[in-house]
C-alpha cells in the first residue's frame, strides 16, 4: 500500500480511521448495525489534490456479505502548510461548506427530489481554525502550528452509481443532463426564504470559487459586497464587476 492511501486511512488526528467509527458511518446508510471488521482503499480511486486527497474505501463486515464502498475526503490544514495562510483559510472553508451542505440541507432537499449521495460521517475540526467566520472574510492571523497540526475536514459519503461517469469534454446530451440537475437543485429551494436564508448563513453567502466580492474587489479597487465604497448605486457597481468578471474570466476585450 502507498504512502498516500496509508495516509487516506487516517484521520485528522493522525491515528488510523478506528472500525467502530467506519461501523457506525456504516450503519448511518443502511441502518443493519452490522461492524466492520476491515477497510482497504479500492484501486485506483485515489485522487491527491494540493487541497484534498480523496478515495473510494471498502468496508467488509466479515459475514460474507458484498462489501459496501464509501467516498472519503480529506481537507488537512497540515497536508496544505507549503501554502499562506489566506490560501488555506479559503480551502478549509470550502471544506466546512461542503460538510454543512450534507449534514444540515441535504436531506431536505432529498426529500424534494433532489438526487444527492448520503452523508455517512463527518470529522469536523474546523472551529478552531475558522470560528464563525464566513468564506469571503478577511483571513486574520494564521492560528498557531500546534492548532493547525489536526485542523481539517474529513467527509464520509454513498458512492454514487457506478453508471454515473465525470469525463471531458461531454456530448451536447450530458450538457444537458448536466443543466436539468442544476434546475432541478434550485427548484428544490425556489422562493424557500427560511430554506434560502439558512443557506446563506450557514454555507456561503456569495457562491462559488469565482465569488465576485472573493476574488474581483482588489481588482476592481472596490470593497465588494453590498456596502462596499465607489461611485454608484448597489445595481450598477454590481453590473460592472459582473462585465468585468466576464472580460477577466473569459479573456474578452472591451
Amino acid at each position: 500500500m502507498s504512502a498516500a492511501s496509508n495516509d487516506i486511512l487516517l484521520g485528522l488526528d493522525g491515528a488510523p480511521l478506528g472500525l467502530p467509527f467506519l461501523s457506525k458511518a456504516l450503519t448511518e446508510l443502511d441502518g443493519r448495525g452490522r461492524a466492520v471488521t476491515s477497510v482497504e482503499v479500492v484501486s485506483g480511486s485515489e485522487k491527491n489534490f494540493p487541497t484534498s486527497h480523496s478515495a473510494i474505501l471498502s468496508l467488509s463486515c466479515g459475514d460474507g456479505g458484498a462489501s459496501t464502498p464509501l467516498f472519503v475526503k480529506k481537507v488537512s490544514a497540515e497536508a496544505m502548510k507549503h501554502k499562506a495562510w489566506q490560501d488555506r483559510r479559503r480551502t478549509l472553508a470550502y471544506s466546512r461548506t461542503e460538510m454543512r451542505f450534507y449534514r444540515e440541507f441535504a436531506s431536505t432537499l432529498s426529500a424534494r427530489g433532489v438526487c444527492l449521495p448520503r452523508l455517512a460521517a463527518t470529522m469536523d475540526l474546523l472551529g478552531p481554525l475558522l470560528g464563525n467566520s464566513e468564506v469571503a472574510d478577511p483571513p486574520g492571523d494564521e492560528p498557531p502550528a500546534h492548532v493547525l497540526a489536526h485542523g481539517g475536514g474529513l467527509l464520509l459519503i454513498e458512492c454514487a452509481s457506478p453508471t454515473l461517469t465525470q469525463c471531458s469534454p461531454i456530448s451536447f446530451a450530458q450538457a444537458g443532463d448536466a443543466l436539468a440537475c442544476v434546475a432541478r437543485l434550485h427548484a428544490a429551494a425556489w422562493a424557500d426564504v427560511p430554506l434560502l436564508s439558512s443557506a446563506a448563513a450557514r454555507l456561503q453567502r456569495f457562491g462559488g470559487s469565482f465569488s465576485l466580492r472573493c476574488c474581483l474587489c482588489c481588482v476592481l479597487g472596490g470593497r465588494g459586497g453590498e456596502g462596499g465604497g465607489g461611485g454608484g448605486g448597489v445595481g450598477e457597481r454590481k453590473g460592472f464587476h459582473l462585465v468585468a468578471f466576464l472580460v477577466l474570466y473569459q479573456g474578452l476585450e472591451f
